[in-house]
């Protein structure tokens, strides 16, 4: 039997979570699933309020340590698939691989977004990547000479990356690049480089996590977002109620982008229901999806998930997780002024015009492995709908 990443979906138990995966997410999610092999991870992308339009993605974490450099930089397992953007990270791959090179001890791992949904017989889409950064690059020591030397050699992994990724990048990107990672406070450190592949956006996306919520305003001025700062604030206010940091998305190009990312991360049951009811006045949760997220989480085995066990991991030693990763809250500034209230939808006075440029998704990650090595990785046959 060949193993595909589908072969994890019986754990995912996705009847339980039909208020956070929409009947018209099933299909798309299992022929992708179908397509792919079960590398090290897998997430699910899940838009939160009555969103008609709601589509759920799927995310695949890949490591170095188990084999991935040799997977991705071999186009043969996509059946022909061959896309720019595979291209580029195919070549990403074979550098990545090459232990004399600097990618190999900077990045141990990443991820693959898929935001295209499959139909029958199409080609296997071109993904969003995210790249994480060693600790060492990630994070600058905070005082002292040291810190410029740590940003240089931060600097020097990204244009290795980007030299593979993003040949084309205009020099003012590179410079905005500079600036936000010389800019960063203190606590802050860059933990993923971002590159949205499938939109074919000429930047790329900067993952800062420890982003004290006190100073991003202010962050937000220094590196020269070009909008409007008040409805941040807001929201702002909003973040302050759980938490005292947020890992903050910015789409980075000759300038900052319009649309700003903010994951919250927290560490209980009551905190993420506290977080989830809250966003529910500004209809971006349902109760039903905040009991259906709060349920998911746990440690499976096979005495207690019986035949939805995975037949790639050993019974004795595999283990499966559930978990609630991140929530994510989208802020898209206007092209023109600040966003108009919409009547009908009441909003906290502290979200201001902010919340109602807001959409929020809630990451569900499906972690598992001590037994799943490179050897019991079996790439997918192509399936054809």
């Amino acid at each position: 039997m060949h193993s595909n990443l589908h072969t994890l979906f019986p754990a995912l138990d996705l009847p339980a979570l039909a208020p956070l995966v929409p009947a018209a997410s099933l299909t798309p999610l299992s022929r992708l699933a179908e397509r792919l092999p079960p590398l090290s991870g897998m997430g699910l992308e899940c838009p939160l309020g009555r969103r008609p339009d709601a589509r759920v993605d799927l995310a695949t974490r890949f490591t170095l340590a188990h084999g991935a450099a040799a997977l991705l930089a071999e186009p043969s397992w996509r059946q022909g698939d061959d896309t720019e953007g595979w291209r580029r990270i195919g070549a990403f791959a074979r550098a990545w691989g090459d232990p004399a090179q600097p990618l190999a001890r900077a990045i141990p791992e990443g991820w693959l977004e898929f935001d295209v949904e499959v139909e029958p017989g199409s080609a296997l889409p071109t993904p969003s990547l995210f790249l994480k950064l060693h600790d060492h690059y990630a994070r600058p020591p905070l005082l002292g000479p040291k810190v410029a030397a740590r940003h240089d050699a931060t600097l020097a992994v990204l244009d290795a990356a980007l030299a593979t990724l993003n040949p084309a990048m205009e020099s003012g990107t590179r410079e905005r690049i500079e600036q936000v990672i010389r800019t960063m406070p203190a606590p802050t450190h860059l933990r993923y480089l971002g590159l949205m592949l499938a939109r074919e956006q000429r930047g790329c996306r900067l993952t800062l996590t420890r982003m004290p919520i006190s100073e991003l305003t202010a962050f937000l001025d220094k590196v020269a977002w070009p909008h409007a700062l008040e409805p941040v604030v807001g929201l702002c206010d909003l973040l302050l109620d759980h938490d005292q940091h947020v890992v903050l998305h910015l789409d980075v190009g000759e300038s900052i982008g319009p649309r700003l990312g903010f994951e919250v991360h927290l560490d209980t049951p009551s905190a993420w229901r506290r977080l989830l009811q809250h966003l529910a006045p500004l209809g971006l949760s349902t109760p039903e999806q905040i009991e259906a997220a709060l349920a998911w989480p746990g440690r499976l085995t096979p005495a207690l998930i019986g035949d939805a066990w995975p037949p790639l991991l050993d019974p004795r030693s595999g283990y499966l997780m559930r978990a609630i990763n991140h929530v994510k809250l989208s802020y898209q500034a206007p092209a023109h002024g600040l966003p108009q209230h919409q009547p009908g939808r009441p909003i906290p006075a502290a979200l201001s015009a902010a919340s109602m440029a807001l959409d929020a998704k809630i990451y569900l990650a499906l972690n598992y492995g001590s037994s799943l090595s490179p050897s019991r990785i079996v790439v997918p046959r192509q399936a054809r709908g």
